[in-house]
Formats: C-alpha cells, structure tokens, sequence
C-alpha cells in the first residue's frame, strides 16, 4: 500500500510539472515532430541568451531578472535591454528551413525611396500555424488572448502588443516552456540583422 502510495505521489508530482514543447498537447496539435525541434532551438537559444544577461544560472530565475532589467530600461531611456548575441542569432536562422520559417514570420525588404537603401524586416504572420497555435494557447490567460487577437487585426506585431510584453510579462507563466516560446519568439522577432550584437 505504501510502495503503491508513493508511486501515486510521484506520478502526481511529475504530471505537474514543467511540461517540455515536445509533451505539450497545444503544441503537438499545431506543430509537426521536426517542427516542435525547430521551436525548441529557438528556446533554447533564447533561454541562453537571458541566462547571460543576468547573475542566475537558473532558467526561472533569470526570467524574472530580465523582466525587472527590461521595466527599468523602460522608464529610463529608449533602448531596452534585451541583447541577442549577433553570430549565434544569424547561426540559429541558418538552421531553420525557410518552410519552417514561413509558418511563423513574413518576411521581405523595405524600400526607402529618399536614401534607395533596402531594409530586411521579419514579422509574425496573423495566420497560419503558429497564429493557429498563438490562439489555443491563449483560451485561459487573458493577457495571451489579447496579444492574439491584436496581432490577429492588426496583421503584424504593434505597439501596444511590444508594450505589454515590455511592461506585463509576469502575465506569462514562464514555467510553461509554450509561453516561454511565445516571449522568446515576440523579441527575437524584432531583432533586427545587424554587423553588431544590441539592444533593442
């Protein structure tokens, strides 16, 4: 009885943890086996990225430092301080298939006409797989829905959307690694291709 007590215990405890992009029913549903790889390169390189900006090693932890760094960067000035290594942010898009890539970001150059210069630009796509997946993930947290159905009428990623993830991300529950991505995937976004590593 108590063998089958603490087996129960442990099964409990574990179905309440963490749960990993590659167990997460909402992903799986929106997103192929190769797929959910690709997601989780992008975590993985994002969740590196603010482990090095902060003084824990601990995922969690970092996080919750980084938001702090990023309010704080907020109210003093206009650069906020979420920096992505330039080499490793160019090496993770040489990994990801441009089939991939379509299923989450447009992508084209923009023409200034006073300077000719031609400008790249990546932005989340308002439909398709991961919008598809943006949307089953927000039907129990508000803060998500309303990023979805911004992003959903307003076509690309606005102002008040970058605001909310700047000013609100403890909305998100970072232990959910889908809600992690969906921060990662938002900034990386607007990062943009640069001889130099910086600040957005």
């Amino acid at each position: 009885m108590r063998k089958l007590l603490s087996i129960s215990l442990f099964l409990l405890l574990y179905s309440c943890g963490p749960i990993s992009l590659e167990e997460d029913p909402i992903v799986q549903k929106h997103f192929s086996e190769s797929e959910i790889a690709y997601l989780d390169s992008i975590l993985t390189f994002f969740d590196n990225e603010v482990i090095n900006q902060t003084p824990d090693i601990e995922i969690i932890p970092s996080y919750k430092e980084l938001f702090q760094v990023v309010k704080d960067s907020v109210k003093s000035g206009p650069v906020i301080a979420i920096e992505l290594d330039q080499k490793k942010y160019q090496r993770l898009f040489s990994t990801l298939p441009d089939s991939f890539q379509q299923k989450l970001w447009y992508t084209g150059y923009a023409h200034d006409s006073r300077t000719a210069d031609s400008t790249f630009f990546r932005d989340l796509r308002s439909s398709g797989n991961y919008a598809a997946f943006l949307k089953t993930a927000s039907k129990k947290n508000d803060f998500l829905f309303e990023y979805y159905d911004t992003l959903e009428h307003g076509g690309l990623i606005t102002p008040s959307m970058n605001a909310n993830m700047l000013l609100f991300p403890e909305k998100l529950d970072i232990e959910k690694e889908r809600e992690r991505l969906i921060y990662a995937i938002h900034f990386i976004t607007l990062r943009r291709p640069s001889a130099n590593s910086q600040a957005f």
